[in-house]
């Protein structure tokens, strides 16, 4: 708001922006004609945005995993965005400027559930924020094997033992 301008030709810029907002370097121009005019002017700030990619991948081979699906929650801890990764392992997300917190809250097929909660700060316009959430995959018990050659070994073995007291068994009957 200013006060007694005198007659004349002006103009005003935005030279610091509210917090969350991207500065305007628009000039707003405007004339003052007569004693007591009131000249009105609106400014629109836009809001500070970055993209946000975060990417799904094996912790042992490295590779991208599809099917994950990531959560995205606010600082009220409201979920903001919920979706899965793509073919290329990613889910991609425009954000309003703020803090946020990430988790995996459905492992993709054949992964272990991912319990890290990662954090998102979004504090400059147009940038893009990538992050990386890891998965195990599953680990089977490893089971003994069977039927191998020496499982048959033993068994031709213990049926030899059974025929052999079977047969001096008999001979000491006669």
């Amino acid at each position: 708001y200013f006060k007694e301008l005198k007659y004349g030709k002006y103009y005003f810029k935005e030279i610091e922006a509210p917090e969350g907002y991207v500065l305007s370097e628009e000039e707003h121009h405007f004339e003052i004609k007569e004693n007591g005019e009131t000249v009105k002017s609106e400014l629109h700030n836009q809001i500070i945005e970055s993209d946000v990619v975060i990417t799904k991948k094996d912790i042992m081979t490295q590779k991208v995993i599809k099917g994950a699906k990531i959560e995205i929650y606010d600082i009220n801890d409201k979920t903001v965005f919920s979706g899965f990764t793509d073919e290329n392992g990613k889910v991609r997300v425009r954000l309003p400027y703020g803090e946020y917190t990430y988790k995996e809250t459905i492992a993709p097929e054949g992964y272990v559930l991912a319990k890290k909660v990662g954090h998102i700060s979004v504090k400059t316009h147009g940038a893009t924020i990538e992050k990386t959430l890891w998965n195990s995959p599953i680990q089977l018990p490893q089971l003994p094997k069977t039927g191998t050659a020496g499982t048959l070994l033993y068994s031709i073995m213990g049926l030899g033992l059974l025929g052999s007291g079977i047969f001096i068994s008999k001979r000491k009957n006669n």
